[in-house]
């Protein structure tokens, strides 16, 4: 009996150093791998920018603020932080399909959406495309910024046409979670009104592409935007830039782009860090067609050091360089358009402006010079997506005007 009793209270003592260590352990990891190992390239994955290490206080006002700061420090940087946060990801995403990001919605039929660009105002975009963030005032100042960028850019490039991409919670609406149907109905969706505004001006009627109706009527058979993607990607743009191209350019196509499947992360992925977001989609076989396909700076050196600058260029070319020539001026949606409009042009330059603020003045006047006159595209299409439509002269009104000193 004295010898059981010794080995449970020698039992009981390893349990309780166990127990100790164990707890300890755990306290002192993350510290540990705060210090001794670096989680940067993790800790980019996060959607926003993170607290960053205060410097020695030197005065007495930094001295009081110091703790606050080196708090936040220490909550966005502890070590494992960013393995926790993809765990809680993964469990919400897997068990409760719930999307632990402000700025993504679970819709329907595993839809997912990318709902504001602003974490801080989310649904802000989607709000803005149903209505529910607009007034007719607001349509009347859009379409007046519309009708004057236009009228500015056919008067120096007169083959120009703007198209104004519906996005994914336009084409597929029908698609939301019932409460946010709700939130949208009897809202009147400012787009449509701002293009009827622009085009009671006969100049700019045939000027102006916004196939809203087209896209909703073609998504029943083709899928323009994957469950998981904000961005159209692969041959999802396909039939716009047939559209675009027989209807408003007037012409016939040259050939058709063959496809093969392809599978690739969702562009959304990085809101939801340690969920595996993947699209599933058909890829045109530009090599197959006899196209060169380049993307990125490397494909423009005619722009020299602005081609870094601007990053996002892609440029496709027809072996026998048969048929006409376009340009392509653009936010982040001219990408998965530009090379689709090969089936119709025998070379497409596109070149988004969302960096164009970064460009010097001889830059820009060097790019656009290029760009029209050596290029010398057969036509000139601005494109940027629905939500854009409040602020895009920010960018492309700079291209249109740049001008050498």
């Amino acid at each position: 009996m004295i010898k059981l009793a010794n080995a449970l209270s020698n039992f009981n003592r390893f349990v309780s150093l166990a127990f100790i260590f164990i707890w300890f352990a755990l306290l002192v990891t993350p510290s540990g791998i705060h210090i001794f190992i670096s989680n940067s390239e993790k800790s980019n994955s996060e959607n926003r920018e993170l607290a960053l290490l205060p410097p020695t206080p030197l005065t007495l006002r930094d001295r009081l603020s110091w703790p606050g700061k080196m708090d936040l420090y220490l909550n966005d940087h502890f070590g494992l932080r960013m393995e926790m946060i993809e765990w809680n990801n993964l469990v919400h995403f897997n068990i409760f399909r719930d999307l632990n990001s402000l700025q993504l919605t679970s819709g329907k039929d595993d839809f997912l959406f990318f709902n504001s660009h602003i974490a801080q105002d989310p649904l802000s975009m989607i709000h803005f495309l149903c209505g529910r963030r607009t007034k007719p005032h607001d349509y009347q100042n859009m379409a007046t910024t519309l009708s004057a960028f236009m009228h500015l850019a056919l008067a120096t490039i007169p083959n120009s046409h703007f198209a104004v991409v519906p996005t994914k919670p336009v084409v597929y609406q029908d698609k939301f979670p019932d409460w946010l149907q709700q939130q949208c109905t009897g809202a009147i969706p400012p787009v449509p009104e701002i293009i009827k505004q622009v085009k009671r001006d006969p100049s700019l009627a045939g000027k102006i592409i916004s196939p809203v109706s087209e896209m909703r009527e073609i998504a029943t058979r083709h899928e323009f935007y994957t469950k998981a993607n904000f961005h159209w990607i692969g041959d999802g743009a396909r039939p716009v830039a047939q559209l675009i191209a027989s209807d408003f350019f007037h012409l016939s196509a040259i050939l058709a782009l063959p496809t093969a499947p392809k599978k690739e992360p969702a562009d959304i992925q990085r809101f939801l860090p340690g969920v595996r977001l993947e699209n599933n989609f058909s890829e045109p076989n530009y090599q197959k067609a006899g196209i060169t396909e380049c993307r990125g700076s490397v494909c423009f050196p005619e722009f020299s050091t602005s081609a870094a600058k601007i990053g996002d260029l892609s440029r496709f070319t027809h072996s026998d360089n048969k048929g006409p020539k376009l340009l392509i001026i653009s936010d982040s949606f001219g990408n998965g358009i530009a090379g689709l409009f090969s089936e119709y042009f025998g070379e497409i330059w596109h070149i988004s402006v969302n960096n164009i603020k970064t460009l010097t003045p001889a830059e820009l006047s060097s790019v656009r010079d290029i760009s029209l006159n050596q290029f010398k595209p057969d036509h000139v299409l601005f494109l940027w997506h629905d939500f854009s439509i409040g602020y895009f002269d920010q960018n492309a009104k700079i291209f249109v005007t740049a001008h050498k000193n």
